[in-house]
């Protein structure tokens, strides 16, 4: 049986989760030494989240002596997808009115083959770029009041978020596969600076030299 537990809107995460995950380890009566894999999307997303994640994911691993395996957001998205949906784009805010973006097509039942990968776009021109019967899914989608091709389809709503249940079960079958993460080596998948990283970069000059 999955449960899912979403964390309070209106609180910081950084208070919630590890509240939460204590609670759900008690409630199932499963000690933390107990748990064999920890599973998290690794990016992209908002460099908070991300941060948290990683973070609390590495240091309940360590804690638990768990293997730890970290997923790509957008595949997440489309795994999400009805069966009956052969080429999906994945896209999510990159903030600055970008997007990140990404386009499957389907290989075989819920397995996915990456056709343009995780990627930083404007929203037009990447969905003028999409091929006809291309479902687009992901949190960006209702964050837009672009106009789509008759086309192009959307997503549920349901399936638009990534869920703590489709990372589970990918990361399973990685799991079963033979993929581990190596613990010290996990990081946030960012896919572009911070304002305070670009902020720290030295400008240059119209007039310099190539």
């Amino acid at each position: 049986m999955v449960q899912l537990v979403r964390l309070p809107a209106t609180l910081r995460t950084a208070q919630t989760l590890a509240p939460a995950m204590q609670n759900m380890l008690a409630e199932a009566y499963w000690p933390a030494q107990s748990i064999q894999l920890v599973a998290l999307t690794e990016g992209p997303g908002s460099f908070t989240g991300l941060r948290i994640a990683v973070t609390t994911a590495k240091v309940f691993a360590y804690a638990a002596d768990a293997d730890v395996l970290g997923l790509n957001t957008l595949e997440v998205l489309v795994s999400q997808l009805p069966e009956s949906v052969e080429v999906a784009s994945a896209v999510m805010p990159a903030q600055r009115g970008e997007w990140f973006a990404a386009q499957f097509r389907r290989v075989k039942n819920q397995l996915w083959e990456t056709r343009i990968p995780c990627t930083i776009v404007r929203p037009e021109s990447w969905i003028a770029s999409l091929e006809p019967g291309c479902i687009l899914t992901g949190p960006a989608v209702g964050q837009t009041d672009l106009l789509l091709p008759k086309t192009i389809q959307l997503a549920s709503s349901a399936d638009r978020m990534p869920r703590a249940d489709s990372v589970g079960r990918l990361a399973y079958a990685a799991y079963q596969a033979g993929r581990r993460d190596d613990i010290w080596n996990l990081t946030p998948q960012y896919y572009r600076p911070s304002y305070a990283e670009e902020k720290q970069r030295p400008s240059r000059r119209a007039d310099a030299p190539n």
